[in-house]
């Protein structure tokens, strides 16, 4: 089905909803400073095959331990089995 689920930000909540996520958008902001490393490389591990990180965070560091910049040349790279996508704004 196609269902937009948000929850409470605490360490529990995060973890679950990533682990039986398909897609995961990391948009964090804190104005002035590079964004908090959320989602860990232990936890994409957890992540279902083929399941999307796209990182919005990227432009102030990224909010994904995996992530790095890409381009829109080369868009994605794959951590475990999952596709990160991190293009800067």
């Amino acid at each position: 089905g196609t269902k937009v689920q948000t929850v409470v930000s605490n360490a529990f909540e995060l973890e679950k909803a990533v682990v039986e996520a398909d897609l995961v958008i990391g948009a964090v902001l804190i104005p002035g400073a590079k964004a908090p490393k959320l989602v860990t490389n232990e936890l994409v591990a957890k992540m279902k095959p083929g399941s999307v990180l796209v990182d919005i965070a990227i432009d102030q560091g990224g909010c994904f331990e995996d992530s790095h910049p890409t381009t829109h040349a080369e868009p994605t790279f794959q951590v475990h089995e999952s596709v990160f996508y991190c293009v800067a704004n």
